[in-house]
């Protein structure tokens, strides 16, 4: 998922949120009605990457609908923890260089 970047975007604070914090929620939709789940992340500066199996609910959602939301960043130690919500779209990669 690549994140376009709106005004007053701070990029490293943001990449710095990311990196840290490995678990995250991913929500996808499916008949108007949204899915969440908790999923594991990597990212590439600004891209997100989650490993997961083809056969899974998720994947079929996201092959209907690409749209795509994920939360990620808050430690539960207060208001004033970081965290970082980016709306997008989402593709499948299954390429044995990317699983490495």
């Amino acid at each position: 998922m690549k994140i376009n970047e709106p005004a007053g975007f701070k990029k490293q604070h943001v990449v710095n949120i990311i990196s840290d914090q490995r678990t995250g929620v991913l929500s996808s939709g499916e008949n108007n009605k949204p899915h969440s789940r908790y999923m594991t992340f990597y990212n590439e500066e600004l891209t997100l990457f989650t490993p997961t199996k083809l056969d899974t609910e998720k994947i079929d959602e996201i092959e209907k609908s690409p749209f795509v939301s994920v939360l990620v960043g808050y430690e539960d130690k207060g208001q004033s923890d970081s965290y970082v919500e980016i709306a997008g779209t989402s593709t499948i990669n299954s390429s044995q260089k990317l699983k490495k």
